[in-house]
């Protein structure tokens, strides 16, 4: 992905408004960097195939560790 100047400049308003500190547009680029490649190894999208597969999971099942406790 491609960081435009305005990316960052938006990153730095944001940053500001939720940590009440501002910060250059050298570090701001930096970490907004850093934040991209963090959600693009994370993110991945849930597919049908997956939705099926966990169809009959209950989700409010205790795991076997949660119930040994």
């Amino acid at each position: 992905m491609n960081i435009t100047d305005v990316d960052v400049s938006r990153f730095q308003s944001l940053y500001k408004k939720y940590t009440g500190r501002s910060i250059d547009i050298e570090d701001a680029r930096t970490k907004l960097s850093a934040l991209v490649r963090q959600m693009e190894l994370i993110y991945r999208p849930i597919t049908e195939q997956d939705v099926r597969k966990n169809e009959d999971v209950d989700l409010y099942e205790p795991s076997p560790s949660e119930k040994n406790r």
